[in-house]
């Protein structure tokens, strides 16, 4: 009789708790497929032609240290997206990481930092050479695509994917520059040296080949019908093997370790001080405008949402002053990616969102004629807000009370 009364309790517990696994599985879907928007519909009508990947992440608290439930939509680890800019976020940490272990008297992030000019952007008799932390600043801000050159070049192909494998991050792959460079010019990298403000080198490291080839490890890797090379269209799909790859579930752990680095295993996060973080969370958060460079502060190219997809989709104003979005986006050849953590400082609310998305309806790659503004700009302003406005009426047992947008001003 005891044996089969233990044999039920268990089998009402194993069913409880299939029950509340489903009901987290299924939060996500039924806030998407319950909503009436019409770019909502016609993506969830399709989610696989439009390679949707969601990940939304609740954050709860207990007893002052943050619990994160993750709820995913269509998470295909494997399925190829083109990530575009969305690596300047691991680059941005792993840079900071790097400077951090040479632990070279007289060098930190805003020493002068000297690349090779053919993939800087800059002027081989430039005045002012930018410092890492300048670059990550642009890459972060605007999405400066020169600063990501250089930063690859300090970094190198080796010491990259050596640093993201030893942190679990094995199908990363960050195998190209932001500019015109075969698969064997983007494995050279270097040289580069950092100038003190006398113009003393006070370190310097020359051209470096990786030795091996990192091809991207998804499935796949041919996309759409048709792409230009220039002008000539070639009637095949575009080959992105020799592309940089960046898994959203990747991206959204390396997010997540920079806003709550004391959530993520040790081994994982990266090697940063606290003040480094504290500038990461700076430069991913504030608007152009709030910076030093007068260049930025045109609203009408520079505007407050100018990088800020979930949300605010393409909204031209300013934003609203009680919430920040401490995020990075990618956007090329139809794709668009975002991962972002949103923090509502007035109503106590937080929550990470992550999401990609593919709008290219021709699927001719290359010919400038995307649906971001149609679909892709839309969907991410209506999804980041479905999930706003379900957590601000989400029956939360303990928020953050120590939420203050002085944390990271």
């Amino acid at each position: 009789m005891k044996i089969y009364f233990w044999f039920l309790l268990l089998l009402v517990l194993f069913f409880q708790t299939i029950t509340i696994s489903a009901q987290y599985k299924n939060i996500l879907d039924s806030l998407l497929y319950s909503d009436t928007n019409t770019v909502i519909k016609k993506v969830l009508s399709d989610p696989s032609k439009y390679r949707l990947q969601i990940i939304y992440s609740q954050t709860d608290y207990s007893s002052g240290s943050a619990i994160l439930k993750d709820f995913s939509f269509r998470l295909q680890p494997e399925e190829y997206f083109y990530p575009a800019s969305l690596v300047k976020l691991p680059v941005s940490a792993l840079a900071l990481e790097k400077i951090n272990n040479l632990k070279i008297s007289g060098v930190d992030k805003n020493t002068s930092l000297f690349t090779n000019p053919n993939y800087s952007g800059i002027a081989k008799d430039s005045l002012r050479y930018p410092s890492l932390a300048d670059d990550i600043t642009q890459m972060m801000v605007v999405s400066d695509n020169n600063a990501f050159n250089r930063v690859y070049d300090f970094l190198g192909q080796e010491y990259s994917h050596l640093r993201l494998f030893q942190k679990g991050y094995t199908n990363t792959r960050i195998i190209q520059r932001m500019t015109t460079a075969s698969a064997q010019e983007n494995r050279n990298s270097g040289p580069f040296k950092f100038v003190d403000t006398l113009g003393n080198i006070c370190f310097e490291e020359e051209k470096i080949c990786t030795p091996r080839f990192f091809l991207n490890p998804a499935l796949k890797t041919n996309v759409g019908r048709a792409y230009f090379n220039g002008r000539k269209k070639i009637y095949k799909p575009k080959d992105f093997s020799t592309n940089s790859f960046l898994p959203l579930s990747d991206a959204h752990q390396m997010l997540i370790s920079i806003i709550y680095p004391g959530y993520i295993n040790l081994t994982s996060r990266f090697e940063l001080s606290e003040e480094d973080y504290s500038f990461l969370r700076k430069v991913m958060s504030i608007y152009p405008r709030e910076t030093k460079v007068e260049e930025w502060k045109n609203d009408s190219i520079y505007y407050d949402c100018f990088r800020k997809f979930i949300y605010y989709g393409n909204y031209i104003g300013r934003a609203d002053s009680s919430i920040r979005i401490f995020n990075k986006v990618g956007m090329a050849y139809g794709f668009m990616s975002d991962v972002a953590y949103l923090a509502d400082y007035k109503n106590k609310v937080e929550f990470f969102l992550s999401v990609i998305i593919y709008v290219n309806e021709d699927e001719v790659l290359n010919d400038g004629r995307y649906d971001y503004y149609s679909i892709g700009y839309p969907f991410m302003e209506k999804l980041g807000k479905i999930i706003y406005n379900y957590e601000l009426s989400r029956n939360v047992t303990c928020r953050n009370k120590k939420l203050s947008l002085l944390d990271y001003k």
